[in-house]
């Protein structure tokens, strides 16, 4: 992998900064100069390495301590901050009641399934290749997907996965061919350990062709093994979204 450059460190700052306003906000400048400083519209002044190599410093340790708390995977040379969404299962067990075992059963939250690196739209490929490939080592990770945004009509060209829904809804005009839509990548899956770089330049391979079609890659998302007893997450009157 290349050396990383100020460009990559601030687009995988962006990973745990959590937004372009907060990341600008610690540098001491615009959203609007630090969007054309991750696109490559305009070089990176001198003046502000000094204060991308610390934000980036505390980027790296913000990183590395929240991999620890998850026990999700670290790798120094691509850095990024991962998050692990609670899901919401059915726990079951025996209560001590007056002498008696009575069985009860309540829902709890957990640590779900699946590793998130969100905000990665402006990392460039080599660097999301490491990202997945570091991530892909653990042996509880078992495959990879990328949730990307674009029009309707190029998601159903794509065959991205949601294509079929979204044929339908241009169908019913519930949406407009040029109406924006997330949708995720076919999972490039692996077997083992040893097939952590086969499967990351898969989804890499997978990510150009979303490229061609002029879809924006938003984050990773790593499955993990599946609890039997996993349910939806709800709210108080009404479906949450995962």
């Amino acid at each position: 992998m290349p050396r990383l450059n100020a460009q990559d460190k601030l687009a995988l700052s962006l990973t745990s900064a959590g937004s372009q306003r907060n990341l600008a906000g610690a540098l001491g400048i615009s959203p609007r100069a630090l969007g054309r400083y991750l696109k490559g519209e305009r070089s990176i002044p001198g003046y502000l390495l000094d204060s991308i190599n610390q934000t980036f410093r505390i980027h790296r340790t913000i990183a590395k301590q929240q991999a620890a708390v998850l026990g999700a995977p670290y790798d120094p040379k691509a850095p990024v901050y991962i998050t692990r969404p609670l899901i919401q299962i059915e726990q079951r067990g025996y209560k001590n009641v007056n002498g008696k075992a009575v069985p009860f059963k309540r829902k709890v939250k957990v640590p779900g399934q699946r590793l998130i690196v969100q905000s990665i739209d402006y990392v460039r490929p080599a660097v999301r290749e490491q990202i997945a490939k570091g991530i892909l080592q653990s042996p509880a990770v078992g495959g990879v997907t990328a949730r990307t945004s674009g029009p309707a009509a190029l998601a159903i060209r794509s065959r991205v996965s949601g294509f079929e829904k979204f044929a339908q809804q241009l169908r019913d005009r519930a949406l407009r061919p040029d109406s924006e839509v997330k949708s995720y990548t076919e999972r490039s899956g692996k077997l083992d350990a040893f097939d952590a770089p086969g499967t990351a330049r898969d989804m890499e391979l997978k990510l150009e062709r979303m490229a061609y079609a002029q879809m924006k890659v938003d984050s990773l998302v790593f499955t993990l093994p599946r609890q039997p007893d996993e349910t939806k997450p709800r709210k108080r009157g009404r479906k949450a979204r995962r």
